[in-house]
C-alpha cells in the first residue's frame, strides 16, 4: 500500500518580487605598469625585449651611434649598463638566417618628422599591467511624454476607426552562371592563271581606179524671122569614175585561267551552364484597428497624440582589475599559417 509524504516549502519562496531589467556593455582596457631598478626610473627589460633592440639595431635600421642620444632625450641614460646590454649582445648570434637576405626598409616622409624616440620608447614599453574590466549599466526607469504626432478631432458623438498595417517581407536571391565557348575557323585559298595571247594580222587593200572625160560645148544664133533672133548654146559632159577595195583582218587570242578554293570551317561549342537559384522570402503583416468615440453628445474634443519614450539610467561601473602579462607575439599563428600554404 502505497504512502502519501507531503512536503513542506515555505510560502515566502514562492513569493516573487520586482526587480530591474539591467543591461550591461562590458569594456576593457590594459594600463602598462613599468618594472624598474631601485632609482624608479630606469625599466627592467626581460630578454626578448633586450633581443628586439639588438636586432632592430642590427636589421631594423636603428643606428647604434645614435641610440645613446635616443635614451638620453628619453630620460633613460642608464639602462643599456644597468640591464647588461654587452652580455645580451654578445649571447645573440651574428646573423640571423632569416634576415640576412632582407634589405632595409626605406624610410617613409611623415609630417611628424623622425620617429626613432617614439620606437624605442615602444620597444621599451612593459609588457606587465593592469587590465581594468569596466562595464555599462542600462536601467530603464519610466517612460516620458516626447513630441506631437497627429491631433484627431471628432464631433459631437462621432466615432472614428483607425487601422495600422505594418508588413514586413524579406527576399533573397542567388543565381549563378558559367558559359564557355570556343571556335576555329581555317581557310584554304589557291589561284592558278595562264595567259597566252597570240596575234596574226594580215591587211591586203587594193585600189584600181579609172575615169573618162568628154566634153562639147556649141553656140548658136538663129536667123532673123517674125519673132526675131534668139540665142542656144549647149554643154555635153560625161563623167566616170570606178574605185574598189579590198581589206582583210586576222586576230586570235587564248587565255586559260583556274581557281581552286578550298575552306574548312570547325566550329566547337561547349555550353555549361549552371543556373542555382535560391529564393528565400519571408513575409509578416500586422493589422490592428482602433475605434475612438467621442462619449459627448453636444461638445466635440480634440485628441492628441504623442510619442512615448522610454528613459534609461546610464551607470558605468568598474567590477573588476586584473594584473596581466602581455607580451608580443613575432609570428602569431605561425604553424597554421604553414598548413595553409603546404
Amino acid at each position: 500500500m502505497g504512502e502519501v509524504v507531503v512536503a513542506e516549502a515555505d510560502l515566502a519562496t514562492l513569493g516573487f518580487s520586482n526587480a530591474h531589467s539591467d543591461r550591461y556593455v562590458y569594456s576593457n582596457y590594459f594600463v602598462p605598469v613599468q618594472l624598474t631598478f631601485d632609482d624608479g626610473q630606469t625599466p627592467l627589460l626581460p630578454f626578448y625585449v633586450k633581443q628586439a633592440l639588438i636586432e632592430a639595431m642590427r636589421y631594423g635600421g636603428l643606428s647604434q651611434d645614435r641610440l645613446p642620444h635616443l635614451l638620453k632625450e628619453l630620460g633613460l641614460s642608464g639602462l643599456w649598463k644597468a640591464n647588461d646590454m654587452e652580455a645580451a649582445e654578445a649571447a645573440l648570434p651574428g646573423q640571423d638566417s632569416g634576415m640576412i637576405y632582407r634589405e632595409p626598409p626605406a624610410r617613409r616622409q611623415s609630417i611628424l618628422g623622425d620617429q626613432e624616440a617614439e620606437f624605442v620608447a615602444g620597444l621599451l614599453q612593459s609588457d606587465v599591467g593592469i587590465a581594468f574590466l569596466d562595464r555599462t549599466r542600462i536601467r530603464p526607469v519610466g517612460f516620458a511624454l516626447g513630441e506631437h504626432v497627429y491631433a484627431l478631432a471628432l464631433a459631437p458623438g462621432e466615432e472614428a476607426v483607425l487601422e495600422q498595417r505594418t508588413y514586413t517581407k524579406r527576399e533573397l536571391t542567388l543565381e549563378e552562371q558559367d558559359e564557355t565557348e570556343r571556335q576555329t575557323d581555317v581557310e584554304l585559298t589557291s589561284a592558278l592563271t595562264t595567259e597566252l595571247q597570240e596575234g596574226f594580222e594580215r591587211q591586203k587593200s587594193l585600189t584600181d581606179t579609172w575615169g573618162l572625160n568628154a566634153s562639147h560645148t556649141g553656140q548658136y544664133t538663129s536667123p532673123t524671122g517674125v519673132w526675131g533672133t534668139f540665142n542656144a548654146s549647149h554643154t555635153i559632159g560625161y563623167t566616170r569614175s570606178v574605185t574598189a577595195a579590198s581589206q582583210e583582218t586576222s586576230r586570235r587570242a587564248v587565255k586559260d585561267s583556274q581557281t581552286a578554293t578550298s575552306k574548312v570551317a570547325a566550329r566547337y561549342r561547349t555550353q555549361h551552364k549552371t543556373d542555382f537559384k535560391l529564393v528565400s522570402e519571408t513575409g509578416m503583416e500586422s493589422t490592428s484597428k482602433r475605434t475612438v468615440r467621442n462619449p459627448n453628445r453636444v461638445t466635440p474634443i480634440t485628441l492628441h497624440y504623442f510619442k512615448v519614450l522610454q528613459r534609461l539610467e546610464l551607470a558605468h561601473e568598474r567590477y573588476g582589475a586584473r594584473v596581466c602579462w602581455a607580451p608580443t607575439v613575432k609570428d602569431p599563428a605561425l604553424a597554421f599559417a604553414k598548413k595553409i600554404t603546404g
